[in-house]
């Protein structure tokens, strides 16, 4: 399931084209992010979702054909194992922009333990969990750094036992 969010305004979207009421559940305003489109025509102009959905649950790179055009590819895994190395090793990673202020970011992949409940619509409750969410994160930013993410996640895991959204 696929449960769309974005930001809207004159920054992100400069022509004013976003429709509000088309970013929700299964749903974004703009092709390639969902499996929204028939058959054919994710075949013939394949977006985001094609692309991690055909990857399948492990991509074996061995069985790759990169290219020249999979340049940035291939620098970004190298990046990427020579970061875990470091860690593994107890070094610190730096990121290749550490000079410049950090960046807050709206995105994330949390999966959260919500059982269905009697009393509330699945949409409804849904849509208070997700609203519960962005709150949160969008408090974070009165953080920085590390002190953000951890009041992020602290306050992501008190959701499990937020009566509002969990019976018992």
């Amino acid at each position: 399931m696929i449960i769309a969010w974005r930001h809207f305004g004159p920054a992100i979207d400069p022509d004013g084209k976003g429709k509000r009421d088309e970013v929700k559940i299964e749903s974004v305003d703009f092709e390639g992010q969902t499996e929204a489109r028939d058959y054919d025509e994710m075949q013939r102009n394949p977006g985001d979702y094609e692309a991690q959905v055909s990857i399948g649950p492990i991509a074996r790179h061995a069985a790759e054909n990169l290219g020249k055009t999979d340049q940035g590819v291939m620098m970004l895994r190298n990046r990427l194992r020579r970061g875990i190395r470091d860690v593994a090793n107890g070094k610190r990673v730096l990121h290749y922009d550490a000079g410049k202020p950090t960046k807050n970011l709206y995105t994330q992949d949390t999966v959260m333990p919500i059982p269905k409940r009697d009393d509330m619509d699945d949409d409804e409750l849904m849509a208070a969990v997700a609203e519960e969410v962005m709150r949160i994160v969008r408090e974070g930013d009165n953080y920085a750094g590390m002190e953000r993410e951890n009041f992020i996640i602290e306050n992501l895991k008190k959701i499990k036992s937020d009566n509002r959204f969990v019976v018992g």
